[in-house]
């Protein structure tokens, strides 16, 4: 039996399929995610005077890093997938919502109500916005034979639930209360998860990248 030499192109196919960066983009996102949001709520219930003012610049700087995360993910992975639209237009949407309200937290008046209420818009807004397309990228546009990840579903699902609490949440403390315990113990389960698909990964390093 002979030798085969692979060409170009299919040694470049066995190096992507084995590049050990490839099967640790989910988790490392994922864990971010959790660090950031379990800081975050700790630090709402900690300081519940200026709760308002903590998720507003706590949820921009969260969807900024979730989105920079994305983006990098995006562009070690290097290969066009069947969901790369949806997540590029995902992070687009995250940078520009989380930019936007960073500089106008800044910029205006913080204790105005009005302005808090138009800044809690644009994030909610942005949050439920980015929140929907991970759904839609995570259920519908799963490369073949990649499994559903209860991970990439539950990060999602956080992201649209604050996002439409954090629109409402104007003159509501119960509300308030509620985003700061959904932060904190979202948290913790996406930080678990991340650790638990990290662990699987280094048991199975040829499984392919969630």
């Amino acid at each position: 039996m002979g030798f085969k030499v692979p060409n170009e192109q299919g040694a470049l196919d066995i190096a992507a399929a084995n590049a050990p960066w490839k099967s640790n983009v989910a988790w490392w996102v994922v864990l971010i995610q959790g660090i950031v949001l379990v800081i975050i709520g700790a630090i709402i219930l900690i300081n519940r005077t200026s709760a308002v003012n903590i998720i507003l610049i706590g949820g921009s700087i969260y969807l900024l890093i979730s989105s920079i995360m994305r983006g990098i993910s995006i562009i070690r992975r290097g290969d066009a997938r069947k969901g790369t639209p949806i997540a590029l237009i995902r992070t687009g949407v995250g940078l520009a919502v989380s930019l936007i309200v960073l500089v106008l937290y800044f910029v205006l008046d913080q204790t105005d109500p009005s302005n808090q209420r138009l800044m809690a818009g644009i994030l909610g807004f942005g949050l439920v916005i980015e929140g929907v397309l991970s759904l839609l990228r995570v259920l519908f546009f799963r490369d073949e034979g990649q499994k559903l990840r209860v991970a990439a579903i539950l990060s999602a699902a956080i992201s649209a639930v604050l996002g439409v609490l954090i629109f409402l949440m104007m003159g509501n403390t119960g509300l308030i209360d509620l985003i700061a315990w959904i932060t904190l113990i979202g948290g913790i389960v996406l930080f678990v998860l991340a650790i638990m698909r990290y662990n699987k990964l280094k048991e199975s390093p040829a499984s392919p990248a969630a």
